[in-house]
């Protein structure tokens, strides 16, 4: 569920501490649009195209090239939309399903697989997680 998904990236970059970071809350628009990313593989391999470690590590990668060779605050921007992409796979590693992590060199699925997609108690609890990150990280932001 895309809530579930935004909520727990915004929770997850206040308790990273990334709303202390030149952009401040605002860092939690590219961590909600990272987090809705990887579903952008719903039409064809879906949980295998955008949610494998390789897509992870091209994007931490140009971060950092963005880091050193160009701008620290649009680095951040980008840290913050990565955030919101692994928080999604992890989510989306708790499903029943899983994702394929090791793909295009495996299509095997992995993950905690602990609860169905779309599970109005799985989804209830993980916004309730969500939403007691957030508060940690407005108390934390707030001096």
């Amino acid at each position: 569920m895309k809530v579930t998904h935004v909520l727990f990236a915004v929770g997850l970059t206040g308790v990273l501490g990334l709303w202390r970071t030149p952009w401040g809350p605002l860092i939690v628009i590219p961590a909600s649009i990272g987090s809705i990313a990887p579903d952008l593989d719903l039409g064809s391999h879906h949980r295998m195209f955008l949610h494998n470690i390789f897509i992870i590590f091209m994007l931490i990668v140009s971060s950092w090239f963005t880091m050193v060779y160009s701008d620290l605050e649009l680095s951040l921007l980008l840290l913050g939309f990565i955030t919101g992409w692994i928080s999604h796979i992890v989510l989306d590693s708790l499903t029943l399903k899983g994702v394929a992590l090791l793909y295009p060199v495996s299509r095997r699925f992995y993950g905690f697989k602990k609860c169905r997609s779309g599970s109005l108690l799985c989804n209830g609890l993980l916004s309730l997680v969500s939403i007691v990150m957030i508060i940690y990280g407005v108390k934390s932001f707030i001096p």
